[in-house]
């Protein structure tokens, strides 16, 4: 018996069954086959489902079983309401492993470069070296070419375009998949408008919705990167190009009424570390230059989507298993 939600076809073996492009039988078997063709060759997003190692195995979003040549159960499509992207170094950065298996957890992800790791999902996107100066107030990335040639792939790839919200994360982010699509869902915006989360977007953890992606893929280029009007010269940024960007195109700027993200040099102390570790539900740090100790309550952040910056893996699982309540590492 299928479960709630699950579609079940009975036929009877001398019944004729009409084929079609998602199914196919023949004497004793069913292949299920693609729901659509993408037209793209190079590589589809990886979707959680089964996890047994999780890599590389793209579901196909229609699953069908027989049981002796009788009965033909296929199951109702799952959701993709969340698509995870990042950018990634060459070589990758320390935290790589740790944000696949968070990435894991969305409906689908994919991880860009300019190498090839099929056991990640990384795909060799961008032609050009990795590492790219930096500037700004801030003195970050100026990786604005990098993004811009992400965010045309996945506008054109209707495999990727199809997903009803997009977060992109920076590898020293911890992202909890979980709690960013239960807090889309309390939201409540159509997806299919043009909307961005933030105002600005914070660039290490930047959601956007279908209509946002769409958007950006069929009007960029006369509306964002014209010839008098290059916002990529002028936003050289990729978080700040974005922002403008997608304002050009009409984007609703929203975001929860709470706190939903962590930003603080958590773990930059071993004596915040020992805290963590120790499952305290307060834990208190300093941050370089400020007068004033913040302090995070793990009950009010239990439910926050995102977690920055956490550079060394250790942190990040530290920081992880804090949250999670989960068995915190002794060492």
């Amino acid at each position: 018996q299928g479960g709630a939600g699950d579609q079940s076809i009975t036929a009877q073996k001398s019944s004729k069954i009409p084929f079609n492009k998602k199914m196919r039988i023949s004497k004793g078997e069913t292949t299920a086959l693609d729901d659509e063709d993408s037209g793209v060759a190079t590589a589809e997003p990886t979707t959680s489902g089964d996890n047994n190692n999780n890599n590389g195995a793209s579901a196909k979003g229609v699953e069908d079983s027989i049981n002796n040549g009788d009965i033909i159960a296929r199951k109702k499509p799952k959701r993709k309401q969340l698509f995870c992207y990042a950018v990634v170094m060459s070589p990758p950065e320390p935290t790589l492993d740790l944000v696949v298996k968070s990435m894991q957890k969305c409906d689908g992800y994919m991880l860009f470069s300019n190498f090839s790791d099929p056991q990640n999902n990384i795909l060799d996107l961008i032609k050009n070296n990795m590492k790219v100066p930096v500037g700004g107030e801030w003195r970050s990335a100026l990786n604005t070419p990098h993004f811009w040639a992400v965010w045309q792939y996945m506008a054109k790839t209707p495999t990727i375009a199809e997903y009803e919200w997009f977060v992109k994360i920076d590898m020293d982010t911890l992202l909890l998949p979980g709690n960013l699509k239960a807090l889309l869902e309390n939201q409540g915006e159509d997806y299919q408008q043009v909307v961005m989360w933030g105002d600005p977007i914070p660039g290490p953890c930047e959601v956007f919705s279908q209509g946002a992606l769409k958007a950006f893929g069929a009007r960029h280029k006369d509306e964002c990167d014209g010839e008098s009007h290059d916002m990529r010269k002028e936003w050289p940024q990729e978080d700040m190009y974005i922002y403008k960007c997608l304002q050009t195109l009409g984007s609703r700027n929203v975001e929860p009424r709470g706190p939903w993200r962590f930003d603080g040099h958590l773990t930059s102390n071993e004596k915040t570390l020992k805290q963590l570790k120790a499952g305290n539900e307060l834990v208190c740090y300093a941050e370089s230059g400020a007068p004033d100790e913040r302090c995070i309550r793990r009950e009010d952040a239990k439910n926050w989507v995102a977690f920055h910056p956490l550079k060394n893996p250790k942190h990040m699982e530290t920081m992880s298993r804090w949250i999670t309540h989960s068995p915190l590492p002794t060492v």
